[in-house]
């Protein structure tokens, strides 16, 4: 699902998220992954439609929702093998 936001986002705005001018070591990259939020305002996104916006938006949303469901207690506890089907 992550991935498929950062491909969205690259052919939306022309542009990596986390490496707007293609410039930034892998190490900066990963940083950038890890702590900040991508850009969707300015440059690239001044051409880019409502409607494309919009789209990367849900596809965020569903990002979000899928990491609460994966950490949920009881995922997690299935997974350690609390709960059996």
């Amino acid at each position: 699902m992550w991935s498929l936001g950062v491909v969205m986002y690259i052919l939306l705005a022309g542009a990596h998220p986390f490496d707007l001018e293609n410039r930034a070591s892998d190490q900066e990259i990963e940083r950038r992954i890890r702590e900040d939020e991508p850009k969707l305002k300015g440059g690239a996104w001044e051409r880019v439609s409502p409607e494309g916006k919009a789209l990367l938006a849900q596809v965020r949303s569903a990002i979000l929702l899928l990491i609460g469901a994966l950490a949920s207690a009881f995922l997690t506890r299935a997974v350690n093998g609390l709960y059996l089907p």
